[in-house]
């Protein structure tokens, strides 16, 4: 109907014929750049939400990689202090032990001394 309008106008005004042609050209112009901004919008949107995710999933490798170095560390820590609780003890045995065996020896030397005398 508005392009039967438009044609009705252009033979009955024949002076505005260029004008209502040049028109009709901007008009397509700007629908065609409209179309286009809003598919590029589009995939700029869809754009931005990939690397919006692949930061996302970067973040969360790096926060489950330093989970597991922090676990790591925690059993390292643990079997350290076993070591050292072992070693300890150990060492206490054997200092204790080493005691004993002076006392021994002492005794003994005390026991030649008096037999030499």
């Amino acid at each position: 109907m508005n392009a039967y309008e438009r044609e009705t106008l252009a033979v009955s005004q024949p002076q505005y014929r260029e004008d209502m042609r040049q028109f009709e050209q901007y008009q397509q112009c700007l629908s065609a750049k409209f179309t286009d901004i809003v598919k590029a919008l589009g995939t700029a949107d869809e754009r931005a939400r990939i690397e919006v995710q692949k930061l996302l999933d970067s973040k969360d490798n790096v926060i489950q990689d330093l989970q597991k170095r922090v676990e790591d560390a925690v059993r390292s820590r643990e079997a350290c202090e076993s070591l050292l609780r072992d070693a300890s003890r150990e060492k206490k045995e054997l200092e204790e032990k080493l005691g004993e065996e002076r006392l021994i020896n002492q005794g003994l030397s005390a026991e030649m001394k008096e037999k030499e005398a």
